[in-house]
Formats: structure tokens, sequence, C-alpha cells
């Protein structure tokens, strides 16, 4: 059985922790505890007006899953509605004025007669009767009733065996007949009273037991709400490490899939490099390229065979030793018969100085030319050089 469903706000759930502090106080109320002194003097009002606001309160908030929640309900709407405590203390009082002025008038008479015992005892009667309204408890208030009625008893039966004349034994008699039945028509008025004191006793003790089911219940709950907020944090906290794990992962992943694309790429390249431009055969690309693509690949290919092939071209037409210097002035090619001629050179400078031609001859765009003869190991040569334009097409 639970109090309530659990809601995800824990502050609607805390109502209910509020609702048990609440009736705690209430049933630590002086006006409460002291309720039968309260009935007695006639200010039920302030309780009344409690028992009312905890009705109010009930209303506001679903108990009725609680086991006596019906009955704690149907006990103060009872006392708060339909108690007529105001006619059954008005009544009190009314009877106990009544007794109140026979037992003074029954003293007087005593009195006046000098009937010692009987004013010793009928001045205790009144005492008695004043000091009801200052009674806490209606226990006190049967008691000290039962009191006065074995005074007046008492009385009676002294009176009976006393040397009184007969005429004022009667009027005696009479007199504390007279008392016992104000006495009587008193006592009846104690019983709504007796009742209403029950019933507040009841309803105390059944609301004590329900607040207790009610704050053990409640208090469980809310430590079940503080571990679902304890466990929707961790899953926050945990969903943020996830989603950091698994963008880090993800940056990885991509890391090592930009490097293998970059990989298969460069792989990719190199094979239409290999096999497009430097293989013996001429290869296709137009199924994977485009038709564009490959006779650009087949046009470069063609330019760098005719641009390789150009040394061979020179030891297979020209049987001289020859070397060939481009733009940089550095020695690009040169055939073996070039290289046994041991000039050590490298360069077309260190050529034009190791023959003595001045470098002017072949600056900007002059088409110099030179020859020099040069003895070489025992053998003269004759050294021609020439400033030409090697045409790529």
């Amino acid at each position: 059985m639970t109090v309530f469903q659990l809601n995800d706000n824990p502050s609607e759930n805390k109502k209910y922790i509020k609702f048990s502090q609440s009736l705690s106080r209430l049933l630590d109320d002086s006006h409460v505890q002291n309720f039968e002194k309260r009935i007695i003097q006639g200010d039920f009002e302030q309780i009344s007006k409690k028992f009312k606001s905890l009705l109010s309160k009930m209303e506001k908030i679903e108990l009725s899953a609680v086991e006596g929640t019906d009955k704690v309900e149907k006990k103060l709407t009872n006392i708060v509605e339909e108690t007529d405590l105001e006619e059954y203390l008005a009544q009190m009082k009314k009877e106990k004025k009544e007794l109140l002025k026979k037992a003074v008038s029954f003293l007087k008479l005593s009195e006046k007669n000098n009937w010692p015992t009987l004013v010793k005892i009928s001045n205790n009667v009144v005492q008695k009767v004043s000091k009801l309204d200052l009674n806490s408890k209606v226990k006190d208030l049967n008691t000290d009733q039962n009191g006065i009625s074995k005074d007046v008893n008492y009385m009676e039966r002294i009176t009976n065996v006393s040397s009184i004349d007969q005429k004022s034994k009667v009027i005696i008699k009479d007199r504390l007949e007279s008392i016992n039945e104000s006495l009587g028509a008193y006592q009846k008025t104690l019983g709504p009273l007796s009742i209403l004191n029950e019933q507040m006793a009841s309803l105390l003790t059944l609301l004590t037991n329900w607040n207790k089911e009610i704050e053990a219940k409640a208090a469980g709950n809310l430590i079940v709400i503080e571990n679902k907020e304890l466990q929707i944090r961790n899953a926050k906290w945990t969903f943020i490490v996830f989603a950091i794990s698994c963008s880090l992962c993800l940056f990885i992943f991509s890391f090592m899939s930009e490097n293998k694309r970059k990989a298969e790429i460069s792989n990719e390249v190199t094979r239409v490099l290999k096999d497009g431009l430097f293989s013996q055969k001429p290869t296709s690309f137009s199924d994977v390229y485009g038709d564009e693509f490959n006779e650009n690949i087949q046009k470069y290919r063609a330019y760098l065979n005719k641009r390789s092939s150009f040394g061979s071209l020179f030891q297979e037409t020209i049987p001289l030793a020859v070397s060939v210097f481009k733009e940089d002035y550095q020695i690009h090619w040169s055939n073996k018969d070039f290289r046994n001629l041991s000039l050590e050179v490298n360069t077309f400078n260190d050529l034009l100085n190791k023959i003595d031609v001045p470098a002017e001859l072949f600056e900007g765009q002059s088409k110099g030319t030179a020859s020099k003869k040069v003895d070489l190991s025992g053998s003269t040569y004759l050294i021609f050089v020439k400033k030409a334009a090697v045409m790529d097409e």
C-alpha cells in the first residue's frame, strides 16, 4: 500500500512530509492536549477551527490509500459539525446554578435553625458545587458530583436519627430531595460531555497512529525520490561521459579514416603515375576516371617519354662526348664518353672556366657559340659549346 503515486517533482511529494509535520504540531497543540478542560469551560472554538483547517488540508492531498483515512475524516466531521457543545454547556451551567441555589438555601436554613452538623455538611456541599467549574476533566466532575450526592444522603440519614422535631424533619427531607433532583439533572448534562470527551480521546489516538503511518510512508517515498534524483544525476553524468567518449572515438575514427583515405589516395596516385606514365604499355583509365582524364594522362605520358628519351637521342645520333645543361646551369645529362674525359664539371660555368670561355657569350638572348682545344690525358680535344633551345613538342 502506498500513500501516493510517486511524482517526478520532488517538491510535490514533499507536501506529504509537510502535511505530516503540520499534523504533529496540531497533536502537540496546548488546546488539543487540554481538550477536556476546554470542553468543560466551553472554549472549544479554537480546537474546532484547527480541526476544520485539518479537514481542508486533507481535501488538497490524496490520502485515501492510507488505512484509516475515511474513519479519521468521519470523526473529524462529526466533532466539528454535529457537536451541540454550547447547548450542553448552557444546560450544565443552568443545572449547576440551580443546584448551588438550593445548596445555599439549605445552608441558610441549617444556620437559622442552629443545626451544627447539617451546617457543616451543607457548607461542604456549597463549596463543592461552587468549584465544579474549576475541574479540568470530566472524570473529576463525575467524582465531585458523586461526592455531593453522598453528602446529601448523609445529611438525610443524620436527620432521620436526630432529635429534630418532626415538622422540621419533613422540611429538611423535602429540601434534600430537591437538591438530589437538581443533582440528578446536573449529572444528566455530563453525559454528552463524557461522550464528546471519549470521541476526542479516540480521535487523538487515531490521528496519532494515522500520522505515524503517513510520516513513515512519506519519508520512505521521499527517500525513493531522492534516490531517483541521484540516479538521474548519475545518469546525466554517465550520458555526458558517454557523449565525450563517443565524440573522442568519433574523432579518432575520423582521424584514422582520414589517414586511411589519404593513404588510399596516395596509393591510387602512385598507381596512376606508375601505370599511366611509366609503364611500357599505355593503361586506359576511362572506366575509372573518364575519357578526359585518360586523354590527359596519355598526353603527359607521351610528353614524359619524349623528355626521358632525350638523352638516348644524343647517344644514338651523336657519336661524340656530349653533355646537356638546362636553365639552372646544372648538368642534367651526359653520355659516358663525356664523363670519361675527366673534366670534373657539374655546372655550365665550371665548363666555361675549364675551357676559358667568357660566360657573357651565353647570357640573355644571345645565341652564343664557342670552341676550344683542350689537352686531356695526352690527347687534344676540340670542345664545342652552343646555346640552343630544345622544344618540348
